[in-house]
């Protein structure tokens, strides 16, 4: 994986996308929900971008097929990076303390990825 490059972006050009309603899911298609988990699918073809969303449950997720994206973040902040098949990333973001942020595919090819929300509260163990 390629180390990701951070930078800034101008706010105000997605100001009223910030101020509008919270999109709690970005999924392509859900592919299981029960009251523990939901397991999402998000794809985006190159020069897609899924708008800024609000994530406030444990999730996890991994790069099913790789490529490039950006993502954006309220402060001002980007990341663009690459990311490889099997990438995952593990996250405990709350109500209080939401992840709240956009991703954009930047590459030339279709970027997917498999998301599994954990629906019940209490903490994860995590193995490498």
């Amino acid at each position: 994986m390629v180390e990701p490059l951070a930078g800034t972006f101008d706010v105000e050009a997605f100001s009223s996308e910030l101020r509008g309603e919270p999109d709690r899911t970005i999924a392509t298609r859900i592919l299981l929900e029960n009251d523990r988990v939901r397991i999402w699918e998000l794809r985006l073809e190159p020069g897609e971008r899924a708008p800024f969303h609000w994530h406030t449950t444990t999730y996890f997720f991994v790069c099913v097929d790789g490529g490039r994206a950006r993502s954006r973040f309220p402060n001002g902040h980007l990341i663009e990076m690459d990311y490889e098949v099997g990438f995952t990333w593990f996250t405990e973001p709350t109500e209080q303390q939401p992840e709240i942020h956009d991703l954009e595919n930047i590459g030339a090819t279709l970027l997917r990825f498999t998301t599994v929300e954990l629906l019940t509260p209490g903490r994860y163990t995590v193995h490498p």
